[in-house]
């Protein structure tokens, strides 16, 4: 009767996790139904090409990529000695990549 109860519960402790969602959606990785796209995928402006986009993406300081990033170089020379981590460099290198970019005509879109 004891283990007879215990498999019971395993059962309706199962059953409970796939109503949750293991496999769907949100195990996946991506909770959205649609595609995403990547932060600099947002930035357009009349005219722009993906590789015109790319070579101002670098003009502006970033990698060469969709995904904003910035060296380890530029990190460290950004990184003020108070400052435990790079977060607030990595912050103060956006902000003026998205300055940047503004100033060459580029737009943020959602």
């Amino acid at each position: 009767m004891r283990k007879m109860i215990g498999f019971l519960v395993g059962v309706l402790i199962n059953i409970s996790l796939y109503g949750c969602g293991i496999g769907g959606f949100w195990m996946n990785g991506n909770p959205f139904s649609s595609e995403t796209k990547l932060y600099g995928e947002h930035w357009v402006k009349e005219g722009m090409t993906q590789e015109s986009r790319l070579d101002d993406t670098v003009a502006c300081g970033s990698a060469r990529t969709e995904r904003l990033g910035f060296s380890a170089e530029k990190k460290r020379l950004e990184r003020r000695p108070e400052e435990p981590d790079d977060a607030k460099a990595v912050g103060r290198l956006t902000e003026r990549w998205v300055q940047c970019m503004k100033s060459k005509g580029y737009h943020y879109e959602p």
